[in-house]
């Protein structure tokens, strides 16, 4: 709970009972809830991951897809290894960013990026949608976003 926007002496806390990993994977989500980047660190400091152990098959998610982690959060994320293969469920994490991401043209722009650097494909949607990434780009007027969608 305190990796929300919680208290981070009350994060250090937790972490000094050395939780099992799937509490830290657990953890990461909850941070991811709030983008809060500084629970962030502390938690992958205390040996944290993305591929969140904690949850059945059917129930797992990548923590980058929350509508609140934005450029940094995700920055940290990759330098610790996230990928596509260490962040279940995430496919589709490009056009979730594109489509619902918090932040300007020129934030968007950098998170496409960074998580295409990182192995994401920029093309790939859900199942239920009509268009890519590069057209939800187009349409909300983005033009650096489109470009890095290119």
């Amino acid at each position: 709970y305190y990796a929300t926007d919680g208290d981070l002496d009350d994060v250090k806390a937790e972490l000094a009972d050395k939780p099992k990993p799937k509490h830290l994977d657990d953890a990461v989500g909850r941070a991811a809830q709030y983008g809060n980047v500084d629970a962030l660190k502390l938690l992958l400091a205390a040996g944290a991951g993305f591929t969140d152990r904690g949850s059945p098959d059917e129930h797992k998610s990548c923590p980058l897809s929350r509508a609140k982690v934005g450029l940094e959060f995700i920055q940290i994320a990759l330098a610790a290894g996230a990928k596509p293969g260490t962040c279940p469920d995430s496919q589709t994490l490009i056009y979730e960013k594109v489509r619902f991401g918090q932040g300007d043209d020129a934030e968007i722009a950098q998170i496409v990026s960074a998580l295409r650097g990182a192995g994401w494909p920029a093309e790939t949607k859900p199942d239920h949608a009509k268009v890519t990434p590069l057209q939800v780009a187009e349409k909300n007027k983005k033009p650096l976003t489109a470009a890095a969608l290119r």
